[in-house]
């Protein structure tokens, strides 16, 4: 059985640390700070080898000009981006690579909302950031997945994917949501029904399963905006562009009141 780490899908809210005298206000320019946290494998909650690379980078644009870049140290999973400038309004994107680590790693990108980082100031270094990875083999086995369903993946990698998770208010994931908006994918658990996507009453999946994290895939997601429907619940919508040559994780929340 395959085993997805739905309970570490939400990171907690990154912590400030106040290293220094205070400089710069929300949003403001002229200041260095820091970004650390840890690099986990999605699947089995296991940390990122040393060596593998972290990168923030815009959330729109290729990924060719990152703000800062590191690689994890230790057998924690861990990392320190040091030297950031920016602190865009609309947040960044943790990208996560192989690189010289020998790991068998596809290239991810996760999403750091700007409220984690707005009201940083100079010298700081905002804490407990994760960046999610996925083995090169698991992607593997989702696109030949597809292709035995009769549909084309473009390399979910190449084409920029979104890889979300329909969550309920407490941050768990649910069962029998739909995504409006894109041409979604359900995932379960059970490798004998025929892998990822397929339902055991034949056909694929019509909704978010059990035991799979709530999660959902788009191939080649272009950008656009998604919507989670589900019983009793509102969700905001999605907007999310496409993210070439990555697979965007999405954790999706319903509103509150």
């Amino acid at each position: 059985m395959r085993r997805f780490c739905w309970l570490l899908i939400m990171a907690p809210g990154c912590r400030v640390k106040d290293t220094g005298d205070s400089g710069g206000d929300s949003g403001a320019t002229g200041i260095t700070w820091s970004l650390s946290g840890t690099a986990t494998d999605f699947n089995f909650g296991t940390a990122a080898p040393e060596g593998t690379c972290i990168a923030a980078h815009a959330l729109a644009g290729p990924l060719t000009d990152p703000y800062g870049s590191t690689t994890v140290q230790g057998e924690e999973g861990a990392f320190t981006i040091p030297g950031l400038t920016e602190t865009p309004d609309d947040g960044m994107l943790l990208v996560l690579t192989a690189c010289d680590s020998g790991a068998q790693l596809a290239t991810t990108a996760t999403r750091v909302g700007s409220a984690r980082y707005l009201s940083v100031q100079d010298g700081d270094v905002v804490e407990d950031a994760v960046a999610w990875g996925l083995s090169a083999g698991f992607v593997a086995g989702m696109e030949q997945d597809l292709s035995d369903l009769g549909a084309s993946s473009g390399g979910l990698v190449e084409s920029g994917s979104l890889l979300g998770a329909a969550l309920d208010a407490d941050g768990l994931p649910l069962v029998g949501a739909t995504v409006t908006g894109g041409d979604a994918w359900y995932l379960d658990v059970e490798p004998e029904d025929g892998g990822f996507f397929a339902s055991e009453t034949g056909g694929t999946n019509p909704a978010t399963q059990p035991d799979a994290s709530g999660l959902f895939l788009v191939p080649g997601a272009a950008g656009g905006a998604f919507t989670v429907q589900a019983e009793g619940l509102t969700f905001p919508t999605l907007q999310v562009g496409s993210v070439e040559g990555a697979i965007l994780f999405a954790p999706i929340e319903p509103e509150t009141e």
